[in-house]
């Protein structure tokens, strides 16, 4: 039975930093464990709090969270739990970037197989070349900033354009975690 849905939905990059030399430099089997720890280590804490890894991208994945009710608090703590995965990660670097906005989840690819679309998918992957540019490790799109912290507790990395979008858009760093 297809079911397509269009709503104001999360979604989350996560991407290793440095993959193409990681992938020069460490050998194949010893790179694929070391990405497999890692996949289920980010697959557990986004899982444990009701989002789903929708698309794995050899060197990252693309989450989202398939209910459009989920408390932000439940977001901001998989957030967190991901950036203490970041501090933990010693053979490698990753990225997180993080959206709200409007996706349509249509599962016609198949049963049980969501396919996310709109122009808001493709903005949360521009934004991961933004923080990249900016070499940020972690990077908020302002609506996403607004629902997960006070305001004024992230740090404005200032306005930036992204190809194929109109304008620039205000991008966020999120507050550091506490000491470990």
């Amino acid at each position: 039975m297809k079911d397509i849905k269009t709503e104001e939905l999360w979604l989350l990059v996560a991407d290793i930093m440095g993959f193409t030399t990681l992938s020069q430099t460490v050998p194949g089997d010893e790179l694929s464990k070391l990405v497999g720890k890692w996949i289920c280590a980010c697959k557990d804490a986004i899982e444990e709090r009701e989002g789903v890894i929708n698309n794995y991208l050899g060197d990252g994945f693309l989450a989202y969270w398939p209910k459009a009710d989920i408390p932000p608090e439940k977001v901001r703590e998989t957030l967190e739990v991901l950036r203490t995965l970041q501090r933990g990660t010693g053979d490698f670097s990753f990225r997180i970037v993080m959206h709200h906005g409007r996706i349509t989840v249509d599962n016609a690819v198949s049963e049980g197989e969501n396919s996310l679309i709109g122009p808001d998918v493709n903005y949360v992957f521009r934004m991961e070349k933004v923080a990249a540019e900016l070499k940020e490790s972690c990077l908020l799109s302002a609506p996403a900033a607004a629902l997960l912290y006070p305001a004024g507790v992230c740090r404005s990395v200032g306005r930036h354009s992204l190809r194929g979008f109109e304008g620039d858009f205000e991008f966020f760093a999120p507050p550091d975690l506490p000491p470990a």
